[in-house]
């Protein structure tokens, strides 16, 4: 896949999200071992990370799904609401496995919506909705690839974290293709 220059920029705004997530809690929220000693401050802001991306992204195809016009509007309509609407579960699902490896801090409000205005504003970038969708859903892939290499890496990954990560990278693959088809094949 060649590297637009709106990639790249956006590119470079995801790496800014992801260190920022340290900065964010200072560490004080997890200690030294993490507040139940389940997992790294690492894998805590690595999961810290794909939640605000997950966030932001229900949140961005949700606000387009309202925002379509036009002649293709009941179809966009019914594709971003699929879509948004198939994510629900995967956040929640991650929501309480980050409150029983971290503890219930990992999901206070204000970070956690500081790291999807983040999200949102590097997209803001892009004035095409569906371009924008695609940011996202391209961005969980690299996301998700991460969080899996950095649990595995840190031996911490269970079977069922596993499975469920699986599940979400096939999940928003298939968005990946969906997209693909309403941009016309494009990426």
């Amino acid at each position: 896949m060649s590297s637009s220059p709106e990639r790249q920029t956006t590119m470079l705004a995801h790496e800014d999200i992801r260190q920022s997530f340290g900065g964010i809690y200072g560490g004080s929220l997890y200690g030294a071992k993490g507040a139940k000693g389940r997992v790294s401050d690492t894998v805590a802001a690595q999961l810290l990370t794909l939640y605000t991306l997950l966030l932001a992204q229900h949140r961005n195809l949700w606000s387009t799904h309202n925002q379509v016009m036009g002649s293709t509007y009941y179809g966009d309509h019914l594709l971003l609401e699929r879509l948004y609407t198939s994510m629900t579960e995967e956040i929640d699902d991650l929501a309480e496995r980050m409150v029983a490896w971290i503890g219930p801090g990992a999901v206070d409000n204000v970070p956690v919506v500081q790291g999807m205005a983040r999200w949102l504003t590097a997209w803001a970038q892009e004035a095409e909705p569906f371009h924008r969708a695609m940011l996202g859903e391209q961005a969980i892939q690299e996301e998700l690839q991460r969080t899996y290499d950095t649990i595995k890496a840190g031996g911490q990954m269970s079977l069922g974290m596993d499975d469920l990560l699986m599940g979400m990278a096939n999940e928003h693959e298939k968005a990946v293709y969906l997209l693909q088809q309403r941009l016309g094949g494009r990426r």
